[in-house]
């Protein structure tokens, strides 16, 4: 019986007479626990009891100009970073407009752009600077979500754009994306130990001639953000642009804007 399964079954013991908020995640299966384990081995400590809600996004995805930086499990001394920058106008609103707004950049050249509504933080699109493509997605893709029962289905219209002739769809389809909050579990990476949500987010649709049925996990630690990931690409990357590379990353480091390191070293 591994650490994990030991800290599960004393939780369970714990809240037995307990009535579970409506909030609360779902237990994760041994299926996810092997697909989590093999993807970032060695971050899964086990469960912490919460009540499964999100009341600020800011607590879990702080919107601050920030670097993290993070090693790539099993590629033999290889990192990667996640840089989250404020732009001049948030998506969505007038053209011309100074609103604050925010993009991300990902490890594989991809900007991906950021936007609020009322209860979720949001992808709207994705432009993929390594194929030079703009794809859109309507309505945006659940990237962190407040409250709720923990569950999030979209049936998400997927345009992908050559960049040079935004006119133009190459590519279009649907893809049916579920987000789930699947409740606080203690990790441990290069940065340290933490109390953290873990998000999935799981993909099946088609895009062009290409289907696809694909999940990712990430792990959000309050006032740090992602401090471990299975998967960032954007969701064209799932379709058409497969490769061996290892995608995931478990923090080694985070940088505020002019600040010197604030977690790790």
């Amino acid at each position: 019986m591994n650490t994990y399964t030991i800290a599960s079954a004393t939780i369970l013991l714990a809240g037995i007479g307990l009535s579970p908020s409506a909030g609360l995640a779902e237990t994760l299966t041994s299926e996810e626990i092997d697909y989590i384990n093999k993807h970032l081995p060695g971050v899964l400590i086990g469960p912490v009891a919460d009540d499964g809600s999100i009341v600020q996004i800011r607590e879990w995805f702080p919107l601050e100009e920030t670097t993290y930086h993070y090693d790539i499990p099993g590629s033999k001394g290889k990192t990667s970073t996640l840089v989250l920058e404020q732009i001049g106008r948030a998506p969505g609103t007038p053209v011309g407009s100074r609103s604050q707004g925010w993009a991300m950049k990902l490890p594989n050249k991809t900007t991906r752009y950021l936007s609020n509504d009322k209860e979720t933080l949001q992808i709207p699109a994705d432009i993929a600077g390594e194929y030079g493509l703009l794809i859109k997605l309507d309505p945006p893709e659940p990237l962190l979500r407040m409250k709720g029962d923990g569950s999030l289905t979209r049936e998400i219209d997927v345009d992908i754009y050559d960049v040079t002739k935004p006119e133009d769809v190459t590519h279009s389809g649907k893809v049916s994306c579920t987000w789930t909050d699947m409740g606080t579990h203690k990790v441990t990476v290069p940065a340290g130990t933490f109390e953290a949500k873990l998000i999935r987010v799981s993909y099946k649709g088609n895009v062009g001639p290409a289907s696809v049925q694909a999940r990712k996990y990430m792990f959000l630690a309050e006032d740090v953000g992602p401090v471990a990931f299975t998967d960032v690409r954007e969701i064209s990357a799932f379709f058409f642009y497969h490769n061996d590379t290892d995608h995931a990353g478990v923090l080694r480091k985070v940088q505020k804007k002019n600040q010197a390191a604030t977690v790790g070293n």
